[in-house]
């Protein structure tokens, strides 16, 4: 097994276990996404729409037919637009977790990635919602780090089945996250690549060793645990 940023944070001396330094690392990646995915989503596409828009009034006068259709095109295309952008605030703030708390929010996650990939993943989530140690920034933490290895699986692994657990054993609280994919060589990795460093830091972040098992054409296993003495 290999671990990737194993391991807690030092602490801050003032009982915060969150490392400044850290979370601000995080939060510039979370910058930058943010920006990635409203440029290259939902402000395309109103570009696209106002250009269009602006070619409506000759349209209708020359051709009300084919302005028609044009309409029933650019009506998608909003839709397409809003949807983007509902999604992007799902990711920001995933309230899902409020409603459903952390089982719920990762059923609906499962379920929502597997519509969207057509990759199956079988979800086995045992542990009681009141047995999780954590606070609900650390539940969406949490939340994050499976997206982020999802989308990873999703890109990268070339994978048909993937199968996420969570269980409680007598020394740890741990979350596996499994596929038959076409596995990689860590080492190979560079050290700051933002996927694998990003979730090592959000495990830290939430008191979790983050955990890395995989090889070429061996698939790829991935852990969150929490030692039993600090639940």
């Amino acid at each position: 097994m290999t671990p990737y940023g194993a391991g807690r944070f030092p602490s801050t001396g003032n009982g915060d276990r969150r490392p400044f330094s850290s979370a601000l690392t995080l939060i510039e990646h979370e910058r930058q996404r943010l920006a990635r995915d409203l440029h290259d989503g939902p402000v395309q596409l109103l570009t696209n729409l106002s250009m269009r828009l602006s070619m409506m009034n000759r349209l209708l006068t020359v051709d009300p037919e084919l302005a028609s259709e044009e309409w029933a095109r650019m009506n998608e295309r909003l839709r397409e637009a809003i949807n983007l952008l509902r999604q992007v605030l799902y990711d920001l703030q995933p309230i899902v977790l409020d409603e459903a708390g952390l089982a719920g929010g990762v059923d609906m996650l499962v379920r929502r990635w597997t519509e969207e990939t057509g990759i199956a993943c079988t979800l086995t989530w045992t542990i009681p919602e009141a047995l999780w140690p954590l606070s609900a920034d650390d539940k969406i933490g949490v939340f994050r780090i499976l997206q982020e290895a999802l989308a990873n699986i999703h890109k990268h692994a070339q994978a048909t089945q993937v199968t996420l657990t969570a269980e409680l054993t007598s020394e740890a609280l741990i979350i596996t996250l499994r596929d038959n994919g076409r596995g990689f060589d860590p080492s190979a990795m560079h050290p700051g690549h933002y996927g694998l460093s990003t979730m090592a830091q959000r495990a830290a972040l939430v008191g979790a060793t983050w955990l890395l098992e995989t090889s070429p054409g061996a698939g790829t296993v991935c852990r969150l645990r929490w030692e039993r003495p600090t639940l």
